[in-house]
C-alpha cells in the first residue's frame, strides 16, 4: 500500500484497506460473540501475507489490481453462497448477520470494479487467479484461505449452525 501513496490509485487503495480494516473488526466482532478461535495456523498465513503483499507490490499496478480482481471475485462468490445458505436456513434469525454480510460483499464487489477501473485487467490475470485461491473441505467444515494485497485471510464457515467467521492477519 505505501507503494501507492501519492499516486492517483493511491487514494483509492487507502479506502479498500479502510473498509477491508472494518470487515476485520467485524469479523473479530463476531467470533467472540461466537466464540470462534483463531486457527493455529496464524503464524504461516501471517507469513505468507507478508510475501504475498510483497508480491504484490513488485507486480506493479496492473499487477495489485489483477489481485484484487481475482480475490475480490472469489470473494464475491463465498458471500453470495453465505447468503443463500441463511436465506434458506432463517433469514429473520440471521437478519443481523445477513446485513453484515451483505454489506460486506457490496464493498468486496466494488473493490472488484475498481480493480478492473484500475488496469487490473491488463495484467496476466489468469496466473493471478489460480495463485491466490485455495480450497479444502474437512468434514462439515468448509475453509477457504483467501490472499490479497492487504490481507492473508481464514475463512471458516460452519455448515452445521450456518455461521460465518473470517479472521484476518495483516501483513
Amino acid at each position: 500500500m505505501h507503494r501507492y501513496s501519492g499516486t492517483p490509485v493511491g487514494p483509492v487503495i487507502q479506502k479498500m484497506w479502510d473498509e477491508e480494516r472494518e470487515h476485520l473488526d467485524t469479523m473479530e466482532k463476531l467470533a467472540a460473540k461466537h466464540n470462534v478461535r483463531h486457527t493455529i495456523l496464524a503464524p504461516i498465513f501471517g507469513g505468507a501475507a507478508y510475501v504475498l503483499g510483497l508480491t504484490s507490490a513488485l507486480l506493479g499496478k496492473e499487477g495489485a489490481m489483477a489481485c484484487t480482481i481475482a480475490v475480490e471475485e472469489l470473494i464475491g462468490q463465498h458471500y453470495n453462497n453465505q447468503l443463500k445458505e441463511l436465506l434458506a436456513d432463517d433469514p429473520e434469525a440471521h437478519k443481523e448477520l445477513l446485513e453484515k454480510i451483505t454489506k460486506m460483499r457490496d464493498d468486496e464487489l466494488h473493490h472488484h470494479e475498481l480493480g478492473i477501473k484500475y488496469d487490473g485487467l491488463k495484467s496476466t490475470r489468469s496466473v493471478v487467479h489460480v495463485s491466490y485461491r485455495y480450497h479444502c473441505v474437512q468434514r462439515d467444515i468448509i475453509t477457504i484461505l483467501y490472499i490479497d494485497e492487504f490481507t492473508c485471510t481464514y475463512v471458516l464457515i460452519e455448515m452445521k449452525d450456518r455461521f460465518f467467521a473470517s479472521i484476518s492477519f495483516h501483513a
